[in-house]
């Protein structure tokens, strides 16, 4: 097994062959649909790699992500896993206590939120200016508008994905915390290569094309 591992590496090395595959389709509650492209997928996480790069984001710096399920939320998680931050995957359900538990206890450096959430970011980190705030859409003062900072990120080169070690932290999930405070999972890059050689062969018997 290889020292080294980076899932949206392996994304962008697939893509070079197979740029035009469909890679996600998403079927939302509302019945709207969307789907990308392996390169598509490869192009955008380089892109917000480089963006999340120029708010000072940097590779080992824990990145809360507040955003609905679905592709946007996938596409952050992935430039994020290029750049080589670790992801700490939220739900929008959650409020400002919730919020400021996982800052202080992960020691967040950014948090990535939809507009709907944003009351309760403000008002978990009324004493904080230390945390960087993105929104995914829309301006609103002490927060970085993603899709500006998107575009100016658009017309630098793109970046290589971070070379991060299989056994470095990539993922910091929390549990719901039903009998005491939540308690926070760690899952290391080297876990998608794991999960996708056992999940998609055994559990769901996945063939190339399906």
């Amino acid at each position: 097994m290889n020292e080294h591992y980076n899932f949206a590496a392996s994304i962008s090395n697939y893509a070079r062959t197979h740029r035009d595959n469909l890679a996600l389709f998403v079927h939302t509650d509302t019945g709207q649909t969307a789907q990308r492209t392996y390169g598509e997928l490869s192009d955008e996480a380089a892109i917000l790699h480089q963006t999340f790069k120029n708010v000072g984001i940097q590779v080992g710096d824990r990145v809360l992500v507040l955003v609905n399920r679905g592709i946007d939320a996938y596409q952050i998680y992935l430039g994020l896993n290029h750049l080589g931050a670790v992801i700490l995957p939220g739900s929008e359900m959650l409020r400002k206590g919730d919020i400021l538990y996982r800052v202080r206890h992960a020691q967040v450096k950014a948090v990535i939120v939809a507009p709907q959430i944003a009351d309760e970011v403000d008002q978990a980190l009324a004493e904080d200016d230390s945390v960087i705030r993105i929104l995914t859409s829309g301006r609103r003062k002490g927060f970085h508008d993603l899709q500006d900072l998107r575009a100016l990120a658009a017309a630098q080169p793109l970046l290589e994905p971070a070379d991060t070690r299989a056994d470095e932290m990539a993922f910091l999930s929390y549990t719901s915390g039903t009998t005491g405070g939540p308690k926070g999972v760690v899952h290391v890059h080297g876990w998608p290569r794991a999960h996708i050689a056992n999940a998609a062969t055994y559990w769901f018997d996945v063939q190339e094309g399906e």
